[in-house]
């Protein structure tokens, strides 16, 4: 098998690190998107069962 000439292999490297950043970015807002919703999730909940706790029973 014939071996790519310098320029090529740094050409084929350049593409394979960008495309490894470009996952490990997607990956990051992914899990940052999550951990957000979860938190908003997690607010509303609270929320909702201070709100029950201390509003006066219905008659």
């Amino acid at each position: 098998m014939a071996r790519c000439t310098p320029k090529c292999e740094k050409t084929v490297q350049a593409l394979l690190c960008r495309n490894l950043n470009l996952k490990l970015a997607t990956l990051l807002n992914a899990t940052s998107s999550r951990r957000i919703r979860l938190q908003d999730d997690l607010v509303t909940k609270f929320h909702v069962l201070v709100s029950a706790a201390f509003s006066p029973p219905a008659c």
